[in-house]
């Protein structure tokens, strides 16, 4: 039986999974193929038999379709909802030879910071996190980070502001490449040796900038499945902002992600790094861990409302940032420049300014994504 036959007909009205979605894309590419044996890519090919004395050219073969596994896909959508988050973090073995709080190069040995990192110590944290943009080979999660007092209100982040965007991740099927953290501000393109197969993890700053990237493959274990990528990244903010490190500015990371039934946690194991231009000084070894248990989508509809107000000039964020990654393959970009206000806050502020008028189509995406180039280019180096 001709499965491509067989779509067309019998389930134009069903609801489709996604390995069915997979399966019809290769179907339509075959199809679209024999509607015109003379056209390729829009423009009209020449028939060779008219050509000269040229013989007629062999049918050109139809060409493989390499779509990702629908495991594979099924397991990146399945870290998307509303989620009862906890982050945890402590440092397990100390490597360096200097005192963190003196860093005096002759100085004690490191000193283990006894501190934990407990995100919902005090309050409940939960997370929003959404698909915002989907294709065969390319998914992209927004992430808005809210917290909940132990009377069920939420508390504010900032003037009438209770939501906050927080990361967002990129999830491309076998990227050639990708953009490896060297050092601070700075990112090198690097070439995927062997992209079969793989998938890229992209996770972007607040401001949709460039945080760390890694290249891995899922693995299926029937009721868990497990994607683990690593690589070097700047100190994360949860470090710098919230537990006031300045004695280490880059982190080794390698991210396990589990998911199950339940929801999904992101196992972390990493080495802090003091780094300058002449050295690197590995200082501990951290173990982590990211929750993310499921619960029901009604918790998180002031999230979704906050959102869905403001992901079509996301969107122009995304695109902007995307021309940069494409014409940059040794990229410096920095937080802040001359004391100034830092980037995330001049890019939000576009986001207040425009939000509401573009959204009611007042204003142009060529006007707003014009000021967001402005601003990301006033911190390239």
């Amino acid at each position: 039986m001709n499965l491509c036959l067989w779509k067309n007909t019998a389930f134009k009205t069903a609801s489709f999974t996604m390995a069915l979605a997979l399966f019809l894309v290769a179907c339509d590419k075959k199809d679209s193929g024999k509607k015109d044996e003379n056209t390729q890519s829009g423009e009209q090919k020449k028939d060779p038999s008219k050509v000269g004395n040229a013989t007629p050219a062999d049918p050109i073969p139809d060409q493989p379709v390499t779509l990702p596994n629908a495991m594979d896909i099924a397991s990146i959508e399945a870290m998307a909802g509303c989620f009862q988050v906890d982050y945890n973090y402590s440092e397990i073995e100390a490597l360096g030879d200097y005192d963190y709080e003196e860093k005096d190069p002759n100085g004690p040995d490191y000193l283990i910071d006894p501190r934990n990192y407990d995100a919902s110590e005090t309050n409940s944290s939960r997370e929003l996190i959404a698909i915002v943009e989907s294709t065969p080979t390319k998914i992209h999660f927004q992430h808005i980070l809210f917290i909940v007092q132990p009377d069920g209100k939420i508390l504010p982040m900032g003037k009438n502001v209770n939501y906050m965007k927080h990361h967002g991740e990129t999830w491309v099927f076998e990227a050639d490449s990708y953009h490896r953290f060297d050092s601070k501000d700075h990112w090198v393109r690097q070439t995927v040796a062997e992209p079969k197969g793989t998938w890229r993890r992209h996770v972007t700053s607040l401001d949709d900038g460039p945080r760390h990237q890694s290249v891995a493959k899922w693995i299926h274990h029937g009721e868990q499945s497990e994607w683990i990528g690593e690589g070097l990244a700047p100190i994360p903010g949860r470090e710098k902002r919230d537990m006031g490190r300045r004695d280490y500015n880059q982190m080794y990371r390698k991210s396990r992600l589990l998911i199950d039934p339940w929801g999904w946690m992101e196992r972390q194991y990493n080495t802090k790094i003091d780094a300058t231009a002449s050295e690197s000084r590995e200082l501990a070894n951290e173990k982590g861990k990211n929750f993310y248990m499921k619960i029901d989508d009604k918790y998180c509809a002031g999230a979704k409302e906050f959102l869905n107000e403001r992901k079509g000039i996301w969107e122009l964020s995304r695109e902007v940032w995307a021309e940069v990654y494409e014409r940059h393959d040794d990229l410096k970009v920095a937080g802040s420049v001359n004391n100034e206000m830092p980037r995330f806050f001049k890019l939000w502020n576009i986001d207040t300014k425009y939000g509401a008028d573009y959204n009611a189509g007042k204003v142009s995406a060529e006007t707003v994504k014009d000021e967001i180039r402005k601003v990301i280019e006033d911190h390239l180096n």
